[in-house]
């Protein structure tokens, strides 16, 4: 039969399992328990990536008595390199007085250093360059700058643009227009407005517009409505400082349009020069992107603009195959409904007869396409022979 001591260290076990900060801080506080390294490593590895659902129980184990320099298996990530990614200081400083080890690697080499540098963490990057007796360099500060900028951290973008110790730090236009781009894609419009002012030349209209679609990739459309306002305030600000909005990734050829979600950007867009008929290098046009989600408001205002209905992608499929694709769905009759008003062929995704109907036939945009599939293969043989 197991002890008392084995008893309560399964308690402990499940309570960690079941995330029961409370439960931890009872047990450990109700008799000393050794808490085993697999348990806080356990919590370290579902930490990654996922640091705040995790920092209590994280905590609660270190007060406890865990180990501080643990590290988890897969990625060698320490609790004090989670720490330093949160820019939790006071987990920091807790760590560091159970004696964390700041120099320890992972499997980068990386140390909890580099991980508040490169997320923009000022103070979390002094306290550990101090524990670490390293002097924070003018390149690390540029690291934790652009960091600053790609996390929407203006007081801190703010404060390394000013003297430091009497010397400002050497920002060059590159740096200053990395800091700017990170800064649309984190929907910034605070720190934009205390970057673009330094960046001299001023932006060009195809760096506005590479910002532009920035700001408008991994759009969520279950967005809170304070996330939704600071992406509308950064387009607009873009698009009335001249950004291009036909300025398009060169992978797939998508501009600004096809990331677009919202009515009033979209809008926007269009008024600003964004072709409704634009294709991305699959063919696929942006009325036919939002066939496939099924957004009638954007549909019909793509309409409504001169988007063709009736555009296939380069398989020969149009905007009612992709819809298809979300016909349990409790819109799709009603986005069906657009499309058979505007006479658009009924198909299904599955309908093998279309593959391989491009457009109108448009063999040049098939072979364009294969053209750019070349372009990527060599550019990957290209990047293998380099790092060879």
């Amino acid at each position: 039969m197991p002890d008392l001591d084995e008893r309560r260290r399964e308690a402990l076990r499940q309570a960690v399992q079941d995330d029961d900060v409370d439960e931890v801080r009872r047990l450990l506080a109700e008799r000393p328990i050794d808490v085993d390294d697999d348990l806080v490593i356990g919590v370290c590895a579902n930490a990654v990536g996922n640091y705040e659902v995790h920092a209590d129980l994280l905590r609660a184990l270190i007060e406890g008595g865990a180990s501080a320099d643990v590290c988890e298996h897969d990625f060698r990530t320490t609790p004090l390199m989670l720490a330093a990614d949160a820019g939790d200081l006071e987990m920091i400083e807790l760590l560091l007085e159970r004696d964390a080890d700041p120099t320890r690697v992972n499997q980068d080499g990386e140390t909890a250093l580099v991980y508040a540098l490169r997320e923009g963490h000022l103070r979390a990057a002094e306290r550990l360059a101090a524990a670490s007796s390293v002097a924070l360099e003018p390149e690390m500060l540029v690291r934790c700058f652009i960091g600053a900028a790609e996390h929407g951290r203006s007081a801190i973008v703010r404060e390394l643009l000013g003297e430091r110790d009497g010397v400002r730090l050497g920002l060059d236009r590159g740096h200053l227009l990395q800091a700017f781009k990170g800064a649309c894609a984190a929907r910034d419009p605070e720190t934009l407005e205390v970057l673009r002012p330094q960046i001299r030349p001023p932006p060009s209209r195809m760096e506005l517009g590479e910002g532009l679609r920035a700001a408008l990739v991994n759009v969520r459309v279950l967005d809170d409505e304070e996330t939704l306002a600071r992406r509308r305030a950064v387009v607009f600000s873009l698009l009335q400082a001249g950004a291009d909005p036909e300025i398009a990734e060169p992978i797939h050829g998508s501009s600004a349009l096809f990331f677009a979600q919202e009515p009033a950007i979209v809008g926007a867009l269009l008024d600003a020069g964004a072709s409704p008929n634009r294709r991305r290098n699959d063919g696929v046009t942006p009325f036919i992107l939002a066939a496939g989600r099924l957004d009638l408001p954007v549909m019909s205002l793509l309409l409504e603009r001169g988007a063709d209905p009736h555009a296939r992608d380069l398989f020969g499929r149009n905007a009612a195959a992709h819809a298809e694709r979300a016909s349990a769905a409790p819109n799709y009759a009603k986005v069906r409904d657009l499309l058979g008003q505007r006479r658009v062929e009924p198909q299904r995704w599955s309908d093998e007869a279309h593959v391989g109907r491009a457009a109108g036939d448009d063999w040049l945009s098939i072979a364009l396409f294969a053209f750019a599939i070349a372009g990527i293969i060599f550019g990957v043989a290209v990047l293998r022979c380099t790092a060879e």
